[in-house]
């Protein structure tokens, strides 16, 4: 998604990413009622290649040719100068908002991006029309226009969901798939980040349990392709008769997909790498005892750091999708007492009592993972073996000295 001061539907990890600033007009449209020949419509665009794009975009379009209306309404806006930007948006308290302004930029910036927009058309009477296009005017007063955005419960593409639903009320039904079998929400996100390894590996470390609940339709359309299909086989009551709800389906830009040509080295190869190095201290008896205790304290400085951001972000923000992360159960935060006592000239007695139950902990967590409800990233299972090993080697060689 891309409006004014925006980054998209990646979330806390947009904060990584650049800021896309369009110099486009908005505001109010300059009309408040439609004709019978306006359409209203839902533009689903195609995922971009930066991340901040890469789960796509949808928004909502009023045209009336009687009017020269032509206008869209994007529900994934905020303001990049808030006080305290970085900190709001880290923790899920940056306000996001909904803003209108005209198709014709909108239909410029993804031009500009390379990325294709589909419409669809639907199928409502002038009631029904005249019912979304209010919403959709209330929405955007001052006293309502703010919402706190969710990744995953409350962004731009629920949104235009809930306000069909609310609009249309009990004329208007979907029909999801045969069995309502959309997998999880990290099942569903995962099919956008193939392309992106890291980002992939990142957005696993940081997603606690509630992303393995199963999203069912309702949940699925959180990204813009799942609401296109829901919208594609719903349904609209007129005069007591069912209909679909979508009369016309076209594209209005038809661009080639950009393929990602860089070479990503991938996670895998990294953990894979610190396993191999944790192995090699471990069996090869190397005499150099600073070489395994500088190894030893940056590899659990980094699952310690590692823990703390996980914990932060469960605990100290607004997002809904990195609460319960299970991750913590081997990426400790209390390693950094581990590290304080291998740091120190003196070994220290808690070193051995920390090793002594942390290596049975974490060898029990490595052998039980897979029966864990959280599904963790298959990068994870070698840095999981190295903490074991290098925790039983520790211990091992407290109780010898």
């Amino acid at each position: 998604m891309n409006a004014k001061w925006q980054f998209g539907k990646t979330g806390f990890l947009g904060l990584l990413l650049s800021v896309l600033i369009c110099g486009q007009s908005f505001g109010q449209p300059p009309v408040t009622t439609l004709s019978p020949q306006a359409e209203l419509s839902l533009l689903t665009c195609s995922p971009g290649t930066e991340l901040y794009s890469i789960f796509g975009h949808s928004a909502f379009r009023v045209h009336d040719p009687v009017s020269r209306l032509d206008w869209v309404y994007n529900y994934g806006v905020f303001e990049f100068d808030t006080p305290n930007f970085v900190l709001k948006f880290a923790r899920g308290k940056l306000r996001y908002y909904v803003l209108s302004y005209s198709y014709r930029h909108f239909h410029r910036e993804y031009l500009t991006e390379g990325r294709s927009i589909k419409e669809q058309v639907l199928n409502v009477n002038d009631a029904q029309k005249t019912a979304i296009f209010k919403a959709l005017m209330t929405n955007e007063l001052p006293e309502n226009k703010y919402y706190a955005y969710d990744f995953f419960f409350d962004n731009c593409s629920t949104r235009e969901r809930d306000l069909l639903q609310n609009a249309l009320g009990e004329d208007l039904r979907f029909h999801p798939r045969k069995g309502d079998d959309y997998g999880s929400y990290r099942d569903l996100i995962d099919t956008y980040l193939r392309n992106d390894v890291w980002a992939d590996f990142g957005i696993d470390l940081l997603l606690g349990l509630p992303t393995d609940a199963d999203a069912h339709q309702k949940g699925a359309v959180f990204l813009p392709d799942y609401l296109f299909e829901a919208l594609a086989s719903a349904e609209i009551k007129e005069n007591g008769a069912w209909k679909p709800l979508v009369s016309k389906t076209q594209t209005l830009l038809d661009l080639p997909e950009t393929p990602i040509t860089a070479f990503q080295y991938s996670p895998h190869v990294l953990t894979w790498g610190i396993f191999v190095v944790a192995l090699l201290f471990s069996f090869l008896g190397f005499k150099n005892k600073k070489a395994y205790k500088g190894f030893d304290i940056a590899f659990f400085l980094m699952l310690a750091l590692l823990g703390t951001l996980m914990l932060l972000f469960w605990i100290g923000t607004n997002h809904q999708a990195t609460y319960k992360n299970l991750n913590m159960l081997w990426a400790w935060p209390f390693n950094y007492i581990l590290v304080i006592g291998l740091i120190g000239k003196r070994r220290q007695s808690w070193v051995r009592v920390f090793a002594k139950f942390g290596f049975p902990a974490m060898a029990f967590i490595l052998a039980t993972h897979w029966l864990l409800p959280q599904v963790f990233h298959a990068a994870v299972l070698p840095l999981m073996m190295a903490a074991t090993l290098r925790l039983g080697m520790i211990w091992h060689r407290t109780k010898a000295s």
